[in-house]
């Protein structure tokens, strides 16, 4: 996704979540260089919005997967034996959390 995405600089045009533009058309801002002189790799951007849901499914995979290891530890605990240290898991938490509000302040200021 990160080849793909368009760069939070270039979100600033005017543009869509759903408008297809070419990485000059949605990089050009107002009073800066002009679209032959933007530097872009040439790789076709995927609009904001498909970003976006494309992030959704990626950090909810992740959260199925926190939640099964949670699973295991609960049940790997009794047995003396850790599937995975605490302090991990909570560390995955609180970093899918952190992914998913950053990900909705991104959604609600575009």
């Amino acid at each position: 996704l990160t080849i793909f995405e368009t760069p939070l600089w270039c979100n600033d045009t005017g543009a869509g979540y759903w408008q297809w533009q070419t990485a000059q058309e949605r990089c050009t801002v107002k009073g800066g260089a002009p679209s032959n002189e933007v530097i872009m790799s040439g790789v076709p951007l995927v609009p904001s919005g498909i970003g976006i849901l494309i992030e959704y499914f990626l950090l909810g995979t992740i959260m199925v997967r926190i939640t099964l290891v949670t699973i295991l530890q609960h049940a790997f605990k009794d047995s003396g034996g850790d599937f995975r240290s605490p302090k991990a898991i909570l560390f995955d938490w609180i970093m899918i959390c952190l992914g998913l509000v950053d990900l909705a302040v991104f959604t609600c200021n575009p």
